[in-house]
């Protein structure tokens, strides 16, 4: 977790001067520590990231799409081979 910055030291003693507890103080501060607490977003994708993934994406794809019609062509050839050497065969 990353933290904003925050004196609890001048927050104490300005807590303090103003006629609050030890344990006053002490809880204020620590409720101050907590609320300025911020989420780790080092690891979050960035609109780069996103965009670059995107790319990669499209690119796999367009491959995997070729990659299917030449199979689907391969095969039908292997049929329409088959169909006219049977054809063959039985004439």
């Amino acid at each position: 977790m990353a933290a904003i910055a925050f004196d609890t030291h001048a927050a104490a003693t300005r807590y303090k001067r103003a006629g609050f507890s030890d344990d006053q103080v002490e809880a204020l501060v620590d409720i101050a520590r907590e609320t300025t607490a911020l989420p780790d977003v080092s690891t979050l994708a960035t609109k780069g990231d996103l965009q670059q993934l995107e790319a990669t994406l499209e690119a796999k794809v367009a491959t995997a799409q070729t990659q299917a019609i030449t199979i689907i062509l391969s095969g039908t050839a292997m049929i329409v081979t088959l169909a006219t050497v049977l054809s063959r065969l039985i004439h």
